[in-house]
């Protein structure tokens, strides 16, 4: 235990000496203007990413593509299987997000193009960008796990994604 305490340590120590010394090197040309960042999905990577982008350069015109209007996290989940946690207590919605001054659309991400950086959305928009981060999650390839289908997961959840598969325990 010592020793991963060591270790946290010493990349917080390095880690924070870092960020310092990034402060004292000028910025690339991106940051001369304000450049359009797009970022789909909207779980702990996509919002994290958003909200850091912000935090950098608040020049930075940010926008979160996210399909759900609410984010379910796994962290904790347990409590909510046990019986000790609602559900409720696990569910996020994006007013936070935006409030950091972040553009959120609660609609789906339907296509990427790249030549024309440009984001087709669930609701007919699109989005255009001069950076783009793609956090979708994760979701089951059902043809990957023999004999585990959508209905045995209805009787053995696997609860990779939360919400319907945490509370269904």
């Amino acid at each position: 235990m010592t020793g991963q305490r060591s270790s946290r340590r010493t990349f917080l120590r390095s880690a924070a000496a870092l960020a310092t010394s990034a402060a004292l090197f000028p910025r690339p040309a991106i940051a001369q203007f304000a450049p359009r960042v797009v970022v789909v999905g909207g779980g702990f990577a996509g919002a994290s990413a958003a909200r850091a982008l912000r935090r950098i350069d608040p020049r930075i015109a940010v926008t979160l593509v996210e399909a759900n209007q609410t984010f379910t996290a796994c962290p904790f989940s347990n409590g909510v299987i046990a019986g000790l946690r609602d559900l409720k207590a696990q569910q996020f919605d994006y007013d936070k997000v935006a409030a950091d001054g972040i553009a959120v659309a609660i609609t789906a991400a339907n296509a990427v193009e790249p030549a024309t950086r440009t984001v087709s959305l669930g609701n007919g928009a699109q989005l255009t960008y001069d950076r783009l981060v793609l956090a979708p999650g994760i979701d089951m390839r059902w043809d990957a796990l023999p004999g585990y289908t959508e209905a045995a997961a209805e009787q053995m959840p696997h609860a990779w994604k939360a919400g319907a598969s945490t509370s269904r325990s």
